[in-house]
């Protein structure tokens, strides 16, 4: 539920009255697929260009802006991961950008490689969605220990955890999503959202559509639960520092 989360937070945003930029930081691109957006230049040309990282912004539906993901963000993960290129890069593109924006939403590959370490580094907050199952609470353990790291080696730190969202919860399984919900708590105490994202069959057909569920299902179960999350996660918003 990754990058389906990253793109119905952005376009949820959007729909509330926000500016939002949405940052496709994954080679296979999942993101930029799901709004129709063609994977030309975008976020690869922002990290080899970060002066010039206006350029490689476009519009992609109502108060969405998009840096696409592309192949090409395969060569800025080696050169990111060698140390040809720093791991600030990011971060230095998105502060010009950050004017312009209300949220920028970073989606990151489902590794902790050089692009991912780079999104961490520019983030101000992290979302990490889980599945309801406790498979799941095994990665969460391994990205604290990674964020942990990520603390000791970066000068500016690791950015909090801004949030866990449990997604894909089954129908009819109270039982185990609550002791999810209760080992999460106990690990992680105070950030998992009360929301969280059902099973779907909509979810998974709104990027063949090109649009978000909000606009593909509006009446669908899965669009009451994004809706739900992204009213909570904005008041959460509050509390973030702002990317200087």
């Amino acid at each position: 539920g990754k990058t389906t989360t990253a793109v119905h937070l952005a376009c949820g945003l959007a729909l509330g009255g926000k500016r939002v930029l949405l940052v496709d930081a994954d080679p296979q691109g999942n993101a930029t697929t799901s709004l129709a957006a063609p994977k030309s230049q975008g976020t690869a040309e922002m990290i080899s260009a970060p002066e010039r990282a206006v350029e490689f912004v476009r519009p992609a539906g109502p108060g969405v802006d998009l840096a696409a993901g592309s192949y090409r963000l395969r060569e800025a993960d080696a050169q990111v991961s060698a140390g040809q290129i720093p791991l600030t890069v990011l971060a230095r593109a998105l502060r010009r950008l950050s004017g312009n924006y209300d949220f920028m939403i970073l989606d990151c590959p489902p590794a902790l490689n050089g692009l991912t370490v780079s999104a961490l580094t520019a983030a101000t907050g992290i979302l990490i969605p889980v599945q309801a199952e406790f498979l799941s609470l095994e990665g969460l353990v391994q990205m604290k220990e990674a964020l942990s790291r990520l603390g000791t080696e970066n000068p500016a730190g690791a950015p909090a955890i801004f949030g866990i969202l449990l997604t894909q919860t089954p129908p009819g399984a109270g039982g185990i999503v609550e002791e999810v919900r209760r080992e999460i708590e106990r690990f992680f105490p105070g950030i998992l959202f009360a929301s969280a994202i059902g099973r779907d069959p909509v979810l998974a057909e709104c990027p063949s559509h090109g649009k978000s569920a909000f606009a593909h299902a509006p009446r669908a179960i899965g669009t009451y639960h994004y809706m739900k999350f992204v009213q909570e996660a904005h008041r959460r918003s509050m509390s973030l520092e702002p990317l200087a």
